[in-house]
């Protein structure tokens, strides 16, 4: 649905998800669709990595008389264990979750092997804790990578309200024919129970429980 808001809108937009999307598929559905004009793809996502995710630097350059290909992973680092290192933070202002406060900050690119490819990973240390995020836009800020997860939230509840507005006027449209009917009878002086009766025998049709009509 974002994809096709981006193409639809004909601008670029970021998806902004948490770490149950942080998989591969996500950033390479992103990729599949590129804008030419902007010479990049419609989609950027920024995503919170789990826990346990790791990435490796690049590999040292083989040397010449070393038989084999060159490698493509270098070191190991598991992302969680960067926060162990307080001297590459560096401070800065931050918007969490609608309150302005001092964070500390750090980001670097790193190959992803679920991805096989570069990604742009965001260190934070909030007064909620520590936080990684992965970004496809390689040249994002850190301080604007954590204000837009943070706005996150708002989107979370926006959605479930305009979900169940959606139940409510399908309800609504299901309803109206049987509404129609009732009025109509009664119109014409044949009895119909009204749809709040307990006592008249129900069943299922759509969302809600409707009386059977005879």
């Amino acid at each position: 649905m974002a994809l096709a808001f981006a193409t639809g809108s004909d601008c670029p937009a970021f998806l902004v998800l948490d770490a149950f999307f942080s998989s591969a598929g996500v950033f390479r559905l992103a990729r599949s669709v590129y804008c030419l004009a902007l010479k990049q793809p419609y989609l950027t996502i920024l995503v919170k990595a789990k826990k346990n995710y790791v990435a490796y630097f690049p590999a040292a350059p083989k040397p010449p008389q070393r038989p084999g290909p060159q490698p493509h992973y270098g070191e190991k680092v598991h992302l969680m264990e960067c926060f162990d290192q307080p001297q590459l933070f560096h401070t800065a202002h931050c918007r969490v979750y609608g309150k302005l406060e001092a964070v500390q900050l750090m980001s670097v690119q790193l190959l992803w092997k679920p991805l096989g490819d570069w990604l742009l990973f965001i260190f934070a240390i909030t007064s909620r804790g520590p936080i990684v995020l992965m970004s496809s836009d390689l040249t994002l800020s850190p301080a604007t990578a954590l204000e837009l997860y943070c706005v996150r939230t708002r989107i979370d509840i926006y959605q479930p309200y305009c979900l169940l507005k959606c139940v409510f006027q399908v309800a609504e449209r299901l309803t109206a024919p049987f509404l129609a009917i009732g009025e109509t009878r009664y119109a014409t002086g044949v009895t119909l129970p009204t749809l709040c009766d307990p006592h008249r025998p129900t069943r299922r049709f759509g969302l809600g429980l409707l009386p059977d009509v005879h």
